[in-house]
C-alpha cells in the first residue's frame, strides 16, 4: 500500500540535498498545483525542514500567500492537506536563484532530483 507520509518525507530530503548541491543550502520553496484545485500548497523549507506549509492563489506574487482560512484547504491541517491531496498533485514548481524549474508528475520531481543528488560535483 501506498505510504504517503515516508514518500512525502523522503521526497522532502532528497529536495534538501538537492537544494543544498545547487545552492550550498537547504532553503528553498516548493510550490504544488493540484487537479479541480485553484489554490496551490507551497512548502517553505530552511535547514533541511519544513517550516511551514501555506497556500497560494493565482493572484499571489513571489513572497506572497493568502489567508490559510481563505483558502481551498480552509478546515483542514497544513500537512494533512498535503497528505489528502497527494494523488492529485499535477505541476510541481521550484522557483530559486539557482533553478526555475517545473515538472508535471512527483515521479518527474523525483527523477530530476535523484539526478541532482548523484551527479558528480
Amino acid at each position: 500500500m501506498y505510504n504517503r507520509a515516508k514518500e512525502f518525507l523522503a521526497l522532502m530530503k532528497k529536495a534538501r540535498v538537492a537544494f543544498e548541491k545547487i545552492a550550498g543550502h537547504g532553503a528553498g520553496h516548493v510550490r504544488f498545483s493540484y487537479k479541480d484545485k485553484k489554490d496551490k500548497l507551497v512548502l517553505v523549507c530552511n535547514s533541511g525542514e519544513i517550516k511551514q506549509i501555506v497556500a497560494k492563489d493565482g493572484a499571489c506574487d513571489d513572497g506572497e500567500c493568502i489567508s490559510w482560512e481563505d483558502s481551498e484547504f480552509a478546515g483542514q491541517v497544513p500537512l494533512e492537506a498535503f497528505y489528502k491531496y497527494f494523488d492529485q498533485i499535477d505541476r510541481i514548481e521550484v522557483s530559486h536563484p539557482h533553478v526555475d524549474k517545473t515538472w508535471n508528475s512527483i515521479e518527474e520531481f523525483e527523477r530530476w532530483l535523484n539526478y541532482v543528488i548523484n551527479k558528480q560535483p
